[in-house]
């Protein structure tokens, strides 16, 4: 797999997958889950209650994907996962978040995905700590066979020079 650090907007991303660090209720929220739903239309947030219903469930597990169209994302589609808070929960968790999102875009035959640092925003967790997560997870992912391009959005340089100090 190759991985790319970009300095830029996640949902610009022109490829398969972007990820959602989404807040448990799958809806609208702030920061970038509030972005995605904004650029992606209404239609997202339609089918987030869609598929809340279905599942018959209020909150979405920590680590857990939902899949949902990008609408009008330049992405195919968004895979919405729940960040651990730092402080409060495992930080295994954030590696769940990560490995099962890659294995998802692997099994549904996608060839590249665009990270956020998952959990980075309101839920508190340092990049560094987020970055050795994607990390471990990518490591220890055995058997991926169509994923070949993992795209990791930042929004500044200084955190993209925390990631690539994690990875070299």
């Amino acid at each position: 797999m190759n991985i790319k650090p970009i300095i830029g907007d996640i949902t610009e991303f022109q490829g398969d997958v972007i990820v959602n660090s989404a807040n448990k209720s799958l809806m609208r929220g702030g920061g970038l889950c509030g972005q995605i739903h904004k650029k992606a239309g209404i239609e997202l947030e339609k089918e987030c209650l869609e598929i809340k219903q279905k599942l018959n469930i209020d909150w979405i597990p920590i680590g857990n994907v939902i899949v949902t169209k990008g609408y009008n994302l330049f992405s195919n589609y968004i895979f919405h996962t729940v960040s651990p808070k730092n402080s409060f929960d495992d930080m295994t968790l954030l590696k769940k978040c990560y490995s099962n999102c890659i294995k998802k875009a692997d099994e549904m035959n996608l060839t590249s995905i665009a990270f956020p640092p998952i959990g980075t925003g309101i839920y508190n967790i340092p990049t560094e700590v987020s970055s050795r997560m994607l990390k471990e997870a990518i490591e220890e992912i055995q058997d991926i066979n169509k994923l070949k391009e993992i795209y990791l959005y930042f929004l500044t340089e200084d955190k993209m020079n925390t990631y690539k100090t994690i990875f070299t």
